[in-house]
């Protein structure tokens, strides 16, 4: 019976590791989802600009109001488009 409540325990204590570990995660991970989901909706939404058949033109002049941010970082990324460690660098505050 002992080793059964040792087991059981040590049972507990890697449980509570593990969901410690996934709820801290958790919140990165659904910030990285929204970033991506904003990028999808300002191809979607602005993709005529760069010659993609997509929403109707007056529908995207109205919303770019809303969407000052993604086109900034649409405008800093085409700088860093060519090459994937100068994105890494510009995100790492590397100076």
């Amino acid at each position: 019976m002992n080793r059964f409540k040792r087991f059981k325990n040590w049972f507990k204590k890697q449980y509570f590791t593990l969901d410690g570990f996934l709820r801290s995660k958790a919140t990165q991970n659904l910030e990285w989802e929204v970033g991506e989901l904003e990028h999808i909706f300002t191809l979607i939404s602005l993709g005529f600009f760069i010659g993609l058949p997509a929403s109707p033109a007056p529908l995207a002049l109205n919303l770019l109001p809303d969407m000052e941010d993604q086109l900034f970082l649409m405008i800093n990324r085409l700088d860093t488009a060519h090459s994937p460690l100068s994105v890494l660098f510009s995100s790492l505050d590397v100076g």
